[in-house]
Order: structure tokens, then C-alpha cells, then sequence
């Protein structure tokens, strides 16, 4: 299964971000027979580091060995076309699962986690970012993105979640997941109804500049569980973030020729999703609530 002696994972989600993960990372973390990497949700070895080699990747699975299912979730896993191969090289066997979601939602979702980040600035539009980013539109390209782990990955060792079914019954979408990963489809309920890491907008853009730049170095110079931890710390974030604001909807509309770009970019995706799944996906392709 692996070029090392060392335990690696079974499976692994690969985003996108903005899709549930966070909630998914925590219901696996919690699971009796599953095992994460240690001390933190994404090492995100396949993409941004590479170069340390599988041994250094390995370290974050050791004393795993008891368990029936080990894993990671690295969201950027879904946006670079070299992952695909490369975790086919050290894990030909692996599970694969992504979670789909509309992709404008998606899109106001990571624009909103970008300003927070201070990736993007608390002045700029929704339209101007799209105008200025390529990746907002480029990333949500599922089709094409998710194609590359077709390409290289057998059916049964695929899996494509749906958002939609997440909110609709998060008990049966984590079901489904446990069943692809071969463990026990049972989960607690009150892990279910506990909603992680949802849209927010800073309460101070000082305070949460602070944030950003104290992540930054924590991942820097390695302390993920450190920074782990302060992410899921309820007081902290209640701290830096408040709820996204129903008065910031007005905001977050597209203009008429931004929403017709990403129509024809998004549009042909959509249509392939449908056909590999079988599934209408008509309300995706709505630019504004």
C-alpha cells in the first residue's frame, strides 16, 4: 500500500473548502474506529509540502495501527492537478470522498472566510474579488478538478458528497460516509447537531489581522496542533468572529455581467457533475438568492 513501514491513512477527504468539512473532520475525529492525523485536520503533504517526503508525512499517523480506519482532510487536495498522482504513487488503495456545493454559495462563503483571513480586504465587493481573483472562479471548476481523481482512481474507491445532503440529513450523509471508509455507520447525535466553523465576519479587522497573522506563523514553523486547537476553541472564535449579518446579503449579490462569467464557466461543470451522478443540480446554477 505504501513505500514506507509506516502507517499511512485508508482515506481521505479532499475538499473542497467551504463545503462542511470542518463538521466532517470532527464527526471522523470522534468516531470510535477512526483514527486523523495527529494535531491537526490538514497537513496538506500532497500539495504545499511535498518536499518533506513520506516519512515526515507518515509521523502524523504513528500508533494508528489498531485502527480500522485512518485518515486526513486537506481541502486543497481538490485545487491542484498534481495531488491526484501523487497520492496515487505513495497510496494506490486510498479512499477519496469530496463534498459538492453549489458553487455560488460557495463562492460567498469563501469570499467571507477570505476577509476574515485578511487574504482579502474588508473593503472590496464580491464582484470585484471574483474580477481580481481567478482561483474564486477556477476552484469551484468541479468537473474538472474532480476529473483528475477520476482519471487515476477507480470507481469504488471514489465517493462525491453532496452540501445539499448535509443539511438536509446530516445523519444519512455521514452514514454514507462511514459505509465508503468501512467503519461502524454509527454517530453520535449530538455531534450532529453541532454546526462548525460557519460563515462569520470579524468583530475588529485588528483583532482578527492579529488572528490571521498568529495562525500564519503556528503553521510556519509547525505547531498544527496548536493551532488546531485554538481553531476549535468556542471562545476564541467568539472572540474574533461574529455571525454573518443578514443585512450583508445585499453585499454579496453579483452584477449582471459578473453572474454571467461565472455562468459560463460553471455551467458545463454543473452539467458534468449531473451526468456522473444522475442528479439534477439546476438550483446550483442560480447567481443570486
Amino acid at each position: 500500500m505504501t513505500q514506507t513501514s509506516r502507517t499511512l491513512p485508508s482515506f481521505i477527504g479532499i475538499g473542497p473548502g467551504r463545503t462542511g468539512t470542518s463538521f466532517i473532520y470532527e464527526v471522523l475525529r470522534h468516531h470510535p474506529e477512526v483514527r486523523m492525523a495527529h494535531g491537526t485536520k490538514e497537513t496538506n503533504y500532497f500539495s504545499h509540502e511535498y518536499h518533506r517526503g513520506p516519512d515526515w508525512y507518515a509521523a502524523f499517523f504513528e500508533g494508528t495501527e489498531a485502527a480500522r480506519a485512518v485518515g486526513e482532510i486537506a481541502n486543497v487536495y481538490f485545487y491542484d492537478p498534481a495531488v491526484p498522482a501523487r497520492i496515487h504513487e505513495l497510496l494506490p488503495d486510498v479512499r477519496l470522498f469530496s463534498c459538492l456545493r453549489n458553487p455560488f454559495e460557495r463562492l460567498r462563503s469563501v469570499f467571507l472566510y477570505r476577509q476574515r483571513s485578511h487574504e482579502l480586504p474588508g473593503s472590496i465587493t464580491l464582484n470585484e474579488a471574483v474580477a481580481q481573483d481567478p482561483d474564486l472562479t477556477a476552484h469551484s471548476r468541479y468537473a474538472t478538478l474532480w476529473g483528475g481523481y477520476r482519471s487515476v482512481f477507480p470507481d469504488a474507491q471514489r465517493l462525491l458528497l453532496f452540501y445539499d445532503d448535509l443539511e438536509a440529513d446530516p445523519e444519512a450523509f455521514i452514514e454514507q460516509l462511514l459505509r465508503f471508509i468501512r467503519v461502524s455507520p454509527t454517530v453520535d447525535p449530538e455531534r450532529l447537531a453541532t454546526r462548525v466553523n460557519p460563515s462569520a465576519v470579524p468583530r475588529s479587522r485588528l483583532v482578527s489581522g492579529l488572528a490571521a497573522g498568529t495562525s500564519r506563523v503556528l503553521r510556519q514553523v509547525g505547531l498544527l496542533g496548536v493551532l488546531d486547537a485554538a481553531k476549535r476553541t468556542a471562545w476564541i472564535r467568539k472572540a474574533v468572529l461574529k455571525p454573518a449579518a443578514a443585512e450583508t446579503r445585499a453585499e454579496l449579490m453579483l452584477n449582471d455581467a459578473t453572474a454571467s462569467r461565472l455562468l459560463e464557466a460553471w455551467t458545463p461543470e454543473v452539467r458534468q457533475i449531473e451526468s456522473w451522478t444522475g442528479r439534477s443540480l439546476d438550483h446550483w446554477l442560480v447567481p443570486n438568492p
